[in-house]
């Protein structure tokens, strides 16, 4: 597979809004500080940073820097704490919180057999619309084709470097996304429609999911990426 990796034209936005989120300039960030995840899929979905901020250090060293140079500004200290995801690459080195807003620095599990790049972990990510990143200095990439594309038009579908397949997480995921008025690529509708987890988890008794499989059924022109 050709490893994709692609600039965004526009990022300037996005950059003031995580700067408003954390209330400072992003230079208190350590250099090679990277934004990923959820603060970046929202903004471009719906112009507005949404959930959590996760950033990615690149030693122990940087977590606890910017941790002790956050807490100064009034980020209080939260236990670490991955819910539903299991053997992860990376590890929450601390979590901060600061009125409903919260932060996560993140750094990367060392590992000689599989050593691992900001880069790997962000095309990691089980759904496609998620892969994107921003650098501290204020550059955002996408690492999957669709990404962009999938967070302006709110679609769901699997990143292909993907592989755990349907699991609890995902399911929930899937469902928050829906609830929020995202809808599902073709590939997706037709992985769920057969999955054996998804079934028995009873998310196909979903009024959102049945809706979305009528429409498919009915030939409706879904927007898929794939």
């Amino acid at each position: 597979m050709i490893h994709y990796l692609k600039e965004i034209d526009e990022s300037k936005n996005l950059i003031y809004n995580i700067e408003d989120y954390i209330e400072e300039d992003l230079n208190i960030l350590p250099d090679g500080s990277v934004i990923y995840g959820g603060a970046v899929r929202d903004f471009y979905a719906f112009d507005e940073i949404m959930g959590d901020i996760d950033l990615i250090v690149k030693s122990n060293m940087d977590a606890v820097k910017l941790k002790d140079t956050l807490a100064e500004h009034g980020w209080s200290r939260q236990n670490s704490l991955i819910v539903g995801y299991e053997e992860t690459p990376f590890k929450v080195a601390h979590t901060l919180k600061r009125d409903s807003r919260q932060i996560q620095i993140i750094i990367l599990k060392a590992s000689k057999s599989k050593p691992m790049s900001f880069i790997d972990l962000v095309r990691q990510v089980d759904l496609a619309c998620c892969g994107m990143f921003a650098l501290y200095k204020g550059s955002v990439y996408t690492v999957l084709p669709n990404a962009l594309n999938d967070c302006q038009d709110r679609i769901l579908d699997l990143s292909p470097y993907y592989r755990k397949g349907v699991t609890k997480k995902l399911i929930e995921r899937i469902n928050k996304f829906m609830s929020r008025g995202w809808t599902l690529s073709d590939s997706l509708i037709k992985l769920l429609k057969t999955d054996k987890e998804w079934k028995e988890s009873g998310s196909p008794k979903s009024l959102l999911f049945k809706k979305a499989v009528k429409e498919y059924a009915n030939g409706l022109k879904w927007i898929n990426f794939s």
